[in-house]
């Protein structure tokens, strides 16, 4: 940057200091004291990409010769030498078009990536609620927007814009729970998870759950610890890496449910086990949704009604 503004100054002090204006020519021009007449007079600048070797006089015209390699003129000069292309890019930054004789080697940052000065920063990330208004570029950071009523998000990225609420009613279900900023309508029927013994209550709470922006497998398998303990927890994980984060969730609590001879996993002992898992956040949410709220439009018996048929 500091470069740049260098060559900005250079460019104006050669416009103050050049006396033509070179409209008859169309090339611009500067004064000049040819000692061998004792007059000022009028030459003729070199373009970008040369230099200055010898002043006009009142016989020969100005005489320019071409920039060595790695050096350049950006503008119409009379300068002795070209300048160094001494521009590098740092290890965040990518070279968008490199050194040639009219132009310094021009950097720009990486993907994911803003220039602020002098440094290469990361996109800001749009938090659960909130979702991208405009994209971040090479010279911008992302600008976030909170999700207006009807859309949420419900992932942390830099990338992700507010989406609309599921309409359940369209596709033939009801509506569960209502969608917030940051997270979508559940509806039921719900997708067919094909795990037996999932009742109604605990699949509407555990899609809620999956929608969360936690919902990532390693710490899906925190929660599987609890529940099942480290070692059948990560067995279990092991042979079923190719699940989504979501539907290890729903097998994880089928195993428990098998080990606890079929107990109903109610809010609050879930909120219980995401707590001690280290999932404070999330067990928040839950409990606020679920426990304080009872904004869930489920039966109240709904622990004991099996959603999936065999």
């Amino acid at each position: 940057m500091l470069l740049g503004r260098w060559h900005l100054g250079l460019a104006v002090l050669l416009a103050v200091c050049g006396g033509g204006d070179g409209h008859e020519t169309g090339i611009p021009t500067y004064k000049h004291w040819d000692a061998a007449t004792g007059q000022t007079i009028l030459c003729n600048r070199c373009p970008p990409g040369e230099y200055l070797k010898h002043h006009c006089t009142s016989i020969h015209p100005t005489e320019c010769v071409p920039c060595p390699e790695n050096h350049y003129t950006q503008y119409w000069n009379y300068i002795n030498q070209c300048q160094y292309c001494k521009r590098f890019c740092s290890e965040l930054q990518y070279v968008k078009h490199e050194c040639n004789a009219t132009h310094n080697r021009v950097c720009e940052c990486s993907k994911g990536y803003y220039f602020y000065f002098d440094f290469c920063l990361k996109h800001s990330a749009c938090p659960p609620g909130y979702g991208v208004e405009v994209e971040g570029t090479p010279h911008t950071n992302t600008v976030c927007k909170k999700c207006s009523k009807g859309f949420f998000s419900s992932q942390t990225s830099s990338i992700e814009y507010c989406k609309r609420h599921t309409d359940c009613e369209s596709l033939g279900h009801k509506l569960s729970i209502n969608g917030t900023s940051w997270h979508d309508n559940i509806c039921f029927p719900l997708q067919n998870t094909n795990l037996k013994g999932i009742t109604l209550y605990e699949e509407v709470l555990l899609q809620f759950l999956s929608r969360q922006n936690s919902s990532r497998h390693h710490r899906v398998l925190q929660l599987g610890r609890k529940l099942l303990g480290s070692k059948n927890a990560k067995h279990l994980f092991k042979q079923n890496s190719t699940l989504s984060p979501e539907m290890l969730v729903f097998l994880y609590v089928q195993e428990w449910k098998k080990k606890e001879k079929y107990k109903c996993l109610t809010a609050e002992r879930l909120v219980d086990y995401l707590r001690t898992a280290g999932l404070k956040r999330i067990a928040r949410k839950v409990g606020r949704k679920f426990i304080k709220n009872r904004y869930a439009n489920i039966p109240e018996d709904g622990c004991n009604l099996s959603l999936v048929v065999d």
